[in-house]
């Protein structure tokens, strides 16, 4: 007792105070309580130290990699959208310009002769469904770039999740939903 009395001065009376009373009924050895509270207080910091900041930094570099992954996944999107809407452009444009070949098709042919007319809208129903084949096939071109990349970016995601130590069933829903979003692309 005279330890703790040594470390706190005159905080407690020496003669039957509260505190000395409890610490009496309960044997406490306030020097050992001492030694383990620094001893608590020592570990708590070099776990802190050692075992926490490392483990928040290992967390903010998986939360930046799955930002980056989603950000590029969103990029793919737009790339597509953009893709899309370049292609409905063409086909529109295909398409007004057999309307207006049509139209002027029309006002000769009334000059020409009902063989004249039924070649020439041969030849613009050829031009506008090779124009709507090129169309197609460059669709189905930026579309097939945009799942591949789409997979890939999925893939990637993927891997780098399970090789940060995900346990096994996180593991296998992350892997069950890339597979869904692939599948749906």
């Amino acid at each position: 007792m005279n330890a703790f009395h040594a470390v706190l001065g005159s905080a407690v009376p020496e003669s039957g105070g509260v505190i000395s009373r409890i610490a009496g009924e309960f044997r406490v050895q306030w020097s050992m309580l001492l030694a383990q509270a620094l001893n608590f207080a020592v570990m708590a910091l070099l776990l802190y130290r050692f075992a926490l900041g490392p483990l928040l930094r290992v967390l903010d570099e998986r939360k930046r990699t799955v930002e980056a992954g989603l950000a590029s996944a969103a990029e793919a999107d737009r790339r597509l959208a953009a893709s899309g809407e370049r292609c409905e452009a063409e086909l529109q444009r295909a398409s007004e310009e057999a309307q207006r070949l049509i139209a002027e098709a029309h006002s000769e042919s009334k000059a020409q002769s009902l063989a004249e007319r039924q070649r020439t809208e041969r030849e613009l129903a050829l031009l506008r469904e090779r124009e709507l084949d090129r169309i197609r096939e460059e669709q189905s071109t930026a579309l097939r770039s945009a799942r591949k990349e789409l997979r890939k970016e999925a893939a990637d995601l993927a891997l780098r999740i399970l090789q940060g130590g995900v346990d096994e069933s996180t593991a296998a829903q992350l892997t069950a939903s890339a597979v869904r979003t692939i599948g749906e692309s």
